[in-house]
C-alpha cells in the first residue's frame, strides 16, 4: 500500500459565464482497480487539497470533474496518471553536517 496526496489545480481556463461550480469531484482508481471518490466544496484547507489517500502500489489515475448545482459536469473531466513505488531504497550514511551553536 502507498499514500498519495492530491492538490486540485484550477485555472487558467475559466468556467463559462452564468455557470457556478458547486463542487469538484475527485475520483481515484488505484493499481488494484479500487475506486475512491472525494467531493471538494471549497471549505477544505488548503483549498483543493486531499492530504492522504491510501492506494495500492503501482499505476493509477485521478479524475477531476467540476460540477454545477445540479450535479452536471462543467467542461470535460481532467485525468492525471500517477505511479507509486513499492519501496524506497535505503541510503548509506556518508557524512554529517555540523552547525556551531555558540562561538
Amino acid at each position: 500500500m502507498s499514500i498519495i496526496s492530491i492538490q486540485v489545480i484550477q485555472g487558467p481556463a475559466t468556467i463559462p459565464a452564468g455557470t457556478v461550480r458547486k463542487t469538484t469531484k475527485v475520483d481515484v482508481l488505484d493499481a488494484a482497480n479500487a475506486p475512491q471518490s472525494f467531493s471538494l466544496d471549497g471549505t477544505e484547507s488548503p483549498l483543493g487539497f486531499i492530504p492522504q489517500v491510501q492506494v495500492a502500489s503501482g499505476a493509477g489515475t485521478v479524475t477531476v470533474t467540476d460540477l454545477d448545482a445540479n450535479g452536471a459536469a462543467i467542461g470535460s473531466p481532467v485525468v492525471t496518471n500517477y505511479t507509486t513505488i513499492t519501496a524506497a531504497p535505503q541510503l548509506a550514511s556518508t557524512g554529517a553536517s555540523v552547525v556551531v551553536v555558540t562561538p
